[in-house]
């Protein structure tokens, strides 16, 4: 930051003695000369940083910048995966739960997701103690509407 305190120290000070050499002179042809010469040289004076400009390292900064955009950007998608995931598993979970309060049945379920990286229902896990009306109407019904196999619905308890 102490490079930018001597640029602009170094900036007025030109525009000062600018300033100075233009208001000294009188009003004649030299005057727009002197005018134009002082003009360059405070041009000069603004754009000298340019010449220290690094453009590989610029160049560098941004890639650094962009990597990180995708980076955080594979995160964001991640973390939207994860959560619409939880979602799905969830009111998954309460539909069976749902459909087994509708037969009389007291159950918990756990869903397992994941399809060809889709989250999809490929089976379940139940446990409770039901009656055999009530969990092969349950079993009819996550194939039928889930699409989960009976041969993927365990059954404990």
């Amino acid at each position: 930051m102490d490079w930018l305190g001597q640029y602009v120290l170094s900036v007025s000070a030109a525009a000062l003695i600018c300033g100075i050499v233009t208001g000294l002179t009188e009003t004649t042809p030299a005057k727009d000369i002197i005018r134009l010469m002082c003009g360059l040289a405070l041009a000069i004076q603004i754009l000298s940083p340019l010449g220290d400009l690094d453009i590989q390292a610029l160049e560098e900064f941004a890639l650094s910048y962009e990597a990180d955009g995708f980076e955080a950007a594979a995160m964001g998608e991640n973390m939207a995966r994860a959560s619409a995931e939880d979602i799905i598993k969830a009111k998954t979970e309460a539909y069976i739960l749902d459909k087994a309060a509708a037969v009389n049945a007291t159950i918990t379920a756990d869903v397992t997701l994941c399809q060809d990286g889709l989250p999809v229902p490929v089976s379940v896990s139940l446990r409770g103690s039901v009656s055999p009306y009530a969990r092969k109407a349950l079993e009819d019904y996550i194939q039928k509407e889930l699409g989960i196999p009976k041969e993927n619905q365990l059954w404990t308890g």
